[in-house]
């Protein structure tokens, strides 16, 4: 009789925990009023008003914040648990999941940051812990859904499934086997104490926030066969070789001058990040793209074309309206004033401008003999270059030429501290006098990945030469 038993929505206590009647012969485990502690046994059954009724489920949120909880122990009779059942529960150091539970839900054991030990059991037909591996995974997907902070991934996992590491600080460590083809979204965020991560070749797939919030991450690494992904020029980022797109930055982060834009939550809540280079060749910043960057003060915006970013993008928090944390925004020469009125600039406490950035033609943050080689490949070759006309024409008489050229050395010269001595000679043909300044050579890179008769990046070597010192 139906009229015996709660209804769905009422609950009561049985020996310290919270049930929640799911039909006439069965109950769910759910949240108490206060959070649950200690070493906890949920029995297969119990008794209420004289009937017998089976525990089938863990609901969504049942054991959610207790942090207190050092122990629980599933019975057989359980066949799911709830999203966001156990979230929270960094108390507890081990876990077994029973033969009969066909569904886990999402974030299950999120931020449990204790959990050094997961096994399911062997007859379970859905889920599995192969080769003592530490996680759960589904057996007909070969995808991991639930790490831990002792986990080994197994060589046969093609998938790794949605937060499936998130908040497990406990994790320093982890080797992605070249199997897997997919990491899922926030699969690694907040694991704090991560600092180095290989994404091997197989990868085609990277979610969102992968590896926010972690915090210590400073070196990020895509095998040099990735087809989808590369980390060009050492960057410690993750660029999608296609769009030229940067989707994972961290700490240590430099964005290539190859760039084209930086993605949704690309930095976000990379704390250890102090300064960030965005060069010309960026042409759109995503939603909270370095938003919760904590440590983050000074920002170099050095285009010649700003372009609007949401209010998110540096903010503190989740919320579009809070206050940028960055301190300092500085643009080139002349754009301080103009910049306050681009969408998403004008929150930054300071905006400065930076005479050196005005001759920095490659965004790499310095003015050295690099950025006469952009101009060069540009009056070779306008599109190849990369450069943008009114970047390249540093001394403003509409044209890009070698008094491009001569306007750099000259600030180099004058005012960037080229080391002394300079070396300089003096020409003279027809009886006109020539003073001539030393190009120390050196090897650079030129190429792209971007389009094939870009390719392939290589190196080339010129020697020392001599251009004149003034137009």
């Amino acid at each position: 009789d139906l009229h015996s038993f709660p209804t769905r929505r009422s609950s009561d206590l049985v020996d310290g925990i919270r049930y929640r009647v799911v039909n006439s012969r069965s109950v769910g485990v759910i949240a108490s009023s206060s959070k649950y502690t200690g070493k906890i046994t949920i029995p297969s059954s119990v008794q209420y008003g004289g009937n017998t009724l089976s525990v089938v489920s863990i609901v969504d949120y049942a054991f959610y914040g207790s942090s207190n909880l050092t122990s629980i122990t599933i019975p057989n009779s359980v066949t799911s648990i709830g999203d966001r059942a156990f979230y929270g529960c960094n108390s507890i150091d081990a876990l077994t999941i029973p033969s009969a539970v066909t569904g886990i839900g999402n974030e299950v054991f999120a931020f449990c940051s204790g959990l050094r030990s997961i096994v399911v059991d062997k007859s379970n037909s859905k889920y599995d812990s192969r080769d003592n591996c530490n996680c759960i995974i589904v057996k007909s997907t070969n995808t991991l859904i639930q790490g831990c902070k002792a986990s080994v991934i197994p060589s046969s996992v093609t998938s790794i499934g949605d937060a499936a590491f998130y908040g497990h600080t406990g994790l320093t460590a982890i080797t992605i086997p070249s199997s897997v083809k997919s990491i899922g979204w926030a699969s690694f965020a907040t694991c704090t104490n991560l600092t180095s991560i290989i994404i091997p070749s197989s990868v085609t797939s990277i979610g969102r926030e992968c590896f926010a919030f972690c915090e210590k991450l400073n070196s990020i690494t895509v095998d040099s066969k990735n087809s989808k992904y590369d980390s060009r020029g050492n960057c410690n980022a993750i660029v999608e070789t296609a769009t030229n797109t940067l989707v994972q930055g961290c700490k240590t982060s430099t964005i290539p001058a190859s760039v084209r834009a930086i993605g949704d939550y690309a930095f976000r809540g990379m704390s250890g990040l102090t300064s960030i280079n965005i060069p010309y060749t960026v042409k759109s910043i995503g939603d909270y793209a370095f938003s919760m960057c904590d440590g983050l003060t000074k920002v170099r915006y050095l285009t010649t074309a700003p372009f609007s970013v949401s209010a998110n993008c540096f903010s503190g928090s989740s919320d579009s309206s809070a206050p940028y944390n960055v301190t300092t925004l500085v643009v080139r020469r002349g754009y301080s004033y103009g910049i306050n009125f681009v969408a998403g600039w004008k929150n930054f406490k300071t905006i400065v401008e930076d005479d050196t950035v005005f001759e920095d033609v490659n965004g790499d943050g310095e003015v050295n003999t690099a950025d006469i080689v952009s101009i060069y490949n540009y009056i070779l070759s306008a599109d190849a270059s990369g450069l943008a006309k009114h970047t390249a024409d540093v001394n403003w008489d509409e044209s890009v030429n070698t008094g491009d050229v001569v306007h750099i050395y000259n600030y180099i010269i004058n005012v960037g501290g080229v080391p002394s001595p300079v070396k300089t000679k003096t020409f003279s043909v027809n009886g006109v006098s020539f003073k001539m300044v030393e190009v120390e050579g050196g090897t650079f890179q030129m190429g792209g990945t971007m389009f094939d008769w870009e390719k392939p990046v290589h190196s080339v070597t010129l020697s020392s030469y001599y251009i004149g010192q003034t137009e």
